[in-house]
């Protein structure tokens, strides 16, 4: 039984909190207005889409959807990582309450700061200070995930 909520575990964090982490480190790239004469913005790529000059909503959306989608099912991770951790009686230690915690941090900052902002950034012309924030939010959701997932290997005290 332990086997198979470690492996539900460890696919749906690679699976979902990998998926979430990676889209909300795309947006704001793709969420970033097209300048007025169709250039590339500050790289000055000429408005081409492949070399990844931002102002695609296409693909902002896909991946605002995506934040959505893949946070809700990363729900999973910390639910089976609990039954998990109740099973091997590991709940006090304090690598698992500190995973826990930075989890719960990174699921708040998702769902109260990442995604409000998101869609306010698609529902408006987003300017650059409001993607610089949520580029530095994406780095800090993204820098607690690391951290748990080095909790989970390290196992500090356990």
């Amino acid at each position: 039984m332990q086997s198979v909520l470690l492996s539900v575990h460890v696919l749906a964090g690679i699976l979902f909190v990998g998926g979430s982490a990676v889209a909300v480190s795309l947006f704001p790239r793709y969420a970033r207005p097209v300048p007025a004469d169709g250039g590339g913005g500050e790289d000055g790529g000429g408005g081409e889409e492949e070399k990844g000059s931002g102002g695609n909503r296409a693909v902002a959306l896909l991946l605002h959807r995506i934040t959505r989608v893949y946070g809700a099912l990363g729900l999973i991770v910390p639910t089976v990582g609990i039954v998990l951790a109740l099973t091997q009686d590991r709940m006090t230690e304090v690598w698992v309450v500190t995973a826990m915690v930075l989890t719960a941090v990174a699921g708040g900052l998702l769902a109260l700061q990442i995604y409000p902002r998101q869609r306010d950034a698609l529902a408006s012309s987003a300017e650059s200070g409001e993607l610089r924030t949520l580029k530095m939010l994406s780095g800090i959701f993204n820098l607690l995930w690391t951290v748990v997932v080095v909790l989970m290997i390290v196992r500090p005290g356990a």
